[in-house]
């Protein structure tokens, strides 16, 4: 049976983290050359603790970061976005610096890229954009209304989002979200799957209210893992699942892994919270079977459908049919050949007493003559 033939893009590997400060260039320099170990396309960092607007290239990879003019103490603020050389060129091809966006009060940051979906067969030559986004939200010790303020301008970023965009918000939420969807029809339905921890708080159930709004799901809840947790609480020791990778649900199906990793990209007290791999196109090309199966064969239940339908198919195989060459008329020879052929071929069979008789004296043994 012949192998069936299916086409694949490259996949691309985004990594998010609470990076808990990388003022010094020391902490770059480490979160540059894991980046570049990893092969990471992407990376968004949470809690840099840097100040201001700033974007630079360090080693070929673009720095993007939002931060408030001034940190107090050491900081606690601060979101950036890292680009491989890949990614930037994605983003100039996006239009370059245009389409970096940040929320007023600094704890988002958006930025658009387009991929190319492949360089196999007509359907991964088109582009795709994607609009990669990193949140930083305040945690239960902050006011209402500063939650509020961080989920607005989370909106306003994903509302940029263009007709056929693949939206990726990589988020330290500090938000556990539980597991399973509540009250929806079927497990994989809502916002969140079955699988991850099970732990749910009030900060959890505000990030899923605001995944139903807008039609968004965890993107890790939708794979089995071995370990679901991204930060230990310092005094139980217990894991929790406070960073996240939201995507829209309906291009849940470009994605094929997302869980958190056994690693940090620097020196940090959260884990690689999450690990994603997007594929711009997941169609295969499928071969003549695959093509008949997936076709409708009701209206051959009936006798006019089977009579339209063999008119179809003469019409379509009639100009593919050669014409047949005009047999010319056995000469002789031929006949006489055939004739041969057709008694040898009908000779009767000798009767199989006289076949065994015929045997046994073959073999019987000859009389010895003095």
């Amino acid at each position: 049976m012949p192998r069936r033939k299916s086409y694949r893009s490259d996949l691309q590997s985004i990594y998010t983290q609470n990076m808990l400060g990388i003022k010094t260039d020391t902490g770059l320099d480490e979160l540059i050359g894991y980046s570049q170990v990893r092969n990471a396309f992407a990376v968004c960092g949470q809690e840099t603790w840097r100040c201001g607007n700033e974007e630079f290239v360090r080693d070929g990879y673009t720095f993007v970061g939002s931060a408030p003019a001034q940190q107090h103490g050491r900081g606690s603020m601060g979101v950036c976005i890292v680009l491989s050389p890949r990614a930037e060129a994605a983003r100039q091809r996006a239009g370059g610096s245009k389409p970096v966006a940040r929320s007023p009060d600094g704890r988002s940051i958006a930025v658009r890229l387009v991929v190319r979906g492949g360089s196999r067969g007509k359907q991964f030559s088109r582009m795709m954009g994607i609009l990669l986004v990193s949140g930083y939200a305040p945690t239960s010790a902050h006011s209402a209304a500063k939650i509020d303020a961080y989920y607005e301008g989370l909106a306003q970023l994903i509302a940029l989002r263009q007709p056929g965009d693949v939206l990726v918000l990589c988020a330290d939420a500090n938000a556990s979200i539980g597991r399973g969807s509540l009250g929806c029809d079927g497990e994989r339905a809502g916002a969140v799957g079955p699988f991850g921890l099970q732990h749910l708080n009030d900060a959890g159930r505000r990030l899923r209210s605001f995944m139903e709004v807008h039609q968004l799901c965890s993107l890790a809840s939708f794979y089995r893992k071995q370990y679901y947790g991204t930060w230990i609480h310092p005094c139980s020791r217990l894991p929790h699942q406070l960073d996240h990778i939201i995507v829209s649900r309906e291009d849940r199906r470009r994605f094929t892994d997302c869980g958190s990793c056994p690693f940090q990209l620097v020196n940090s007290d959260h884990r690689a919270g999450c690990r994603m791999q997007v594929v711009a196109s997941i169609r295969r090309k499928a071969d003549q079977r695959s093509k008949l199966l997936g076709r409708c064969h009701s209206s051959l239940y009936t006798e006019g459908g089977r009579r339209d339908n063999a008119d179809v198919v003469v019409q379509r195989l009639a100009p593919r049919i050669p014409v047949l060459r005009r047999q010319r008329r056995p000469t002789r020879l031929s006949l006489r050949r055939w004739r041969q052929r057709r008694s040898r071929c009908c000779r009767p069979a000798a009767p199989r007493a006289t076949r065994c008789s015929q045997r046994r004296a073959q073999c019987a043994p000859q009389p010895a003559f003095l």
